[in-house]
């Protein structure tokens, strides 16, 4: 008995409760949060495909100017490479210089 006195006690709170709020406002909150959590995930994946986009265009620029860095290179030590040998070959006792100038020491052949 006292379990169903409870039970219909907490009903009458429940309809309370409810007569303090406008039929129908669950349905229009509910239509809303599913509104913005649709506007939410379309948003979500405009903004991953703009990143997606900017990434690879900064990937395809990076490797444009790896490119262009390591032909420049290659062409600095094809000009640089033949002086070095010539000077090696006029005088073998001095040695190869590195790019610093610095002398390198010279181990004899045994």
């Amino acid at each position: 008995m006292a379990d169903n006195r409870a039970l219909q006690e907490a009903e009458a709170i429940t309809f309370e409760i409810d007569g303090m709020f406008e039929s129908g406002v669950e349905e229009e909150y509910l239509e809303r949060l599913v509104s913005a959590a649709e506007e939410g995930t379309g948003q979500s994946k405009l903004l991953k495909d703009a990143l997606v986009t900017e990434l690879g265009n900064i990937l395809s620029k990076l490797t444009e100017h790896q490119i262009e860095a390591r032909g420049m290179r290659l062409e600095t030590l094809e000009h640089k490479s033949p002086k070095a040998l010539q000077r090696a070959s006029r005088n073998p006792s001095v040695g190869l210089r590195s790019q610093r100038g610095r002398p390198r020491k010279v181990i004899p052949k045994r």
